[in-house]
């Protein structure tokens, strides 16, 4: 069966690293904001290992965009006597993109520094 996706976002909170109980393996957890729309937000939650998750938490903070590749795994647990399934993204490639800083709108003086004189001769 296919089970790939990739999501386009910003990461919600810093990357969290960890370390398994089982195997004493490291890993990060952090979370993807993907805005399809202006009013709309939908939050994946990541799991990336091994050199991935070190690429993560050595690269990417809280606010940074990124692409994220991987399957989607279901995680069930017991909650109130119900059995509740949520999603986790595990993440097989990340690809850091470029942070988009907002720029100052440069004042009068610099926009005129260097321009040619416009100025009608007669």
């Amino acid at each position: 069966m296919l089970n790939t996706i990739q999501v386009m976002g910003r990461l919600g909170n810093d990357p969290e690293i960890k370390t398994s109980s089982k195997s004493d393996a490291k890993y990060v957890t952090f979370s993807l904001a993907n805005s399809p729309r202006k009013d709309e937000t939908y939050w994946f939650n990541c799991v990336a290992f091994n050199r991935t998750a070190q690429l993560v938490a050595d690269y990417l903070k809280k606010g940074s965009m990124a692409i994220i590749e991987g399957n989607m795994v279901p995680e069930k647990y017991e909650k109130d006597g119900k059995t509740i399934t949520s999603w986790k993204l595990v993440a097989k490639r990340v690809h850091f993109l470029p942070s988009q800083k907002k720029t100052e709108e440069p004042s009068r003086e610099a926009v005129g520094a260097g321009a040619v004189d416009d100025e009608i001769p007669f």
